[in-house]
């Protein structure tokens, strides 16, 4: 008997273009049937069927709900064609996602990148509880964040 589960198509069969990211795509360590893997989310969260997804689309799907700091770190890290912007491509979609994964011990010097808004390598207190702000979300309030501001107020003054 016949089994009515279909394989989905490789993504290479799919989407011949990315044939030229091939030697990119293995690089990083991703193979044909993780990249078909990766389509598979991308074209779930394209629900336009315009070949895009944004970086909000891409938060949402994956859980993070409507924390700004995720939204920011997707957004630094979203690079198309060496420009960085909210729309991506499948392409830019996978490379976004890898590079957000891979962060590994770089991602506190990462956060501190996205929030040293003056670029003068600190963060100063408005910048600091940008962080924190992000960081809690919408309730912005409350004993860890008021502690960890207070906290941040006391460096400054030092």
């Amino acid at each position: 008997m016949g089994s009515c589960v279909t394989k989905p198509a490789m993504v290479y069969a799919v989407k011949p273009s990315l044939e030229a990211y091939k030697s990119q795509f293995l690089a990083m360590g991703i193979t044909q049937s993780k990249l078909t893997i990766f389509h598979q989310h991308f074209k779930t969260i394209d629900k336009s069927n315009r070949d895009v997804v944004t970086v909000l689309q891409m938060v949402e799907y994956f859980g993070f709900g409507k924390n700004e700091f995720i939204r920011k770190a997707f957004a630094v890290l979203a690079v198309t064609k060496g420009k960085t912007k909210e729309a991506l491509d499948f392409r830019d979609f996978v490379i976004t996602l890898w590079n957000y994964c891979t962060l590994g011990d770089d991602f506190g010097l990462f956060v501190f990148a996205v929030y040293d808004f003056d670029g003068n390598k600190e963060l100063d207190h408005e910048e600091a509880v940008e962080l924190m702000k992000d960081l809690y979300g919408e309730e912005k309030k409350g004993g860890d964040f008021d502690e960890l501001t207070a906290r941040i107020l006391k460096q400054k003054k030092m």
